[in-house]
């Protein structure tokens, strides 16, 4: 199964974790299923950013006492996790997936990733560097008016070039989804 979004979803992605850097950003997918296609394919309709809630407290729940930094990992609050799913529904729709960044790491699910991961869940990673943090701030100077107000939230100049089809600045995003042996695949990404 592949996973839909639109340009303004990858870069919303990109943005949330340069922002965040250098602490791992995280956020919720909700979307649905597209049954009518030859190959399902889940539908991105709208990114939930969320706090990473990565604390020593939460090292210790899940054993992981030596990594306490949300440099290195992400947690999402159970309440928000349960307020979203509950407003999707309400929306007719459900989670799809995660998201979250891995600052100066690639966009690989890390052993901690797939331990903590549920099947069915697209899992988009985008690795975010110093070079990638540079790059969007100054985007973001440029979008700027006189008076240090943002323009709109996205770039003016785009990240994605749909005349090109091609990146202007690389953007290291991959999805994966677990199967039924508790691994990790990759699962394409289609831009809509």
């Amino acid at each position: 199964m592949a996973i839909c979004l639109t340009q303004e979803q990858i870069e919303q992605i990109y943005q949330h974790g340069c922002v965040s850097y250098p602490f791992e950003c995280c956020g919720i997918i909700l979307g649905s299923i597209n049954y009518e296609t030859s190959e399902p394919e889940k539908i991105a309709v709208e990114l939930i950013p969320t706090e990473n809630v990565w604390n020593a407290e939460n090292a210790v729940i899940f054993g992981e006492n030596g990594e306490n930094s949300p440099r290195r990992r992400y947690a999402i609050a159970p309440q928000v996790m349960l307020n979203t799913q509950k407003n999707a529904r309400d929306r007719s729709l459900d989670i799809i997936g995660i998201y979250h960044s891995h600052p100066d790491y690639s966009a690989i699910p890390s052993e901690f990733d797939r331990r903590y991961a549920w099947s069915g869940y697209s899992y988009i990673i985008v690795a975010i560097t110093n070079s990638d943090v540079n790059f969007y701030q100054s985007l973001m100077k440029v979008c700027k008016q006189p008076n240090n107000k943002i323009v709109h939230s996205y770039p003016l100049l785009p990240i994605f070039s749909e005349k090109s089809g091609v990146f202007p600045h690389t953007i290291n995003i991959h999805s994966w989804c677990l199967d039924e042996n508790q691994q990790f695949h990759p699962e394409p990404i289609i831009i809509k």
